[in-house]
């Protein structure tokens, strides 16, 4: 078995950082052309409290450099699962429910 992997560490969801993204996702694009992937791991932080839609402009830079089937061999990995959820707008620790919700 032939295995491959790519890594692109440094992707940053904010949209100020696309170009940068950009760049980074063209070179993987050049490099993948021949022989594209079977599998796309996508890696997010699960301890990363973001209320807004912070990752839509990352997620529009992959669909936009890759196409939209990129997304049909893709499973989205989940870290830090085991961290204690932050604390809500009152002080106290929010549930897991509303942490994820």
């Amino acid at each position: 078995i032939k295995l491959r992997v790519i890594d692109t560490p440094g992707l940053h969801p904010c949209f100020a950082d696309q170009r940068h993204n950009k760049r980074t996702m063209s070179s993987v694009k050049r490099f993948i052309r021949k022989s594209p992937p079977d599998i796309v791991l996508y890696f997010d932080r699960l301890d990363m409290q973001s209320r807004d839609n912070g990752d839509l402009p990352l997620l529009r830079t992959i669909t936009d450099t890759f196409g939209a089937a990129i997304w049909f061999n893709a499973i989205v990995v989940l870290t830090h699962a085991s961290s204690a959820p932050p604390d809500g707008a009152s002080g106290t620790p929010l549930s897991y429910e509303m942490f994820v919700a």
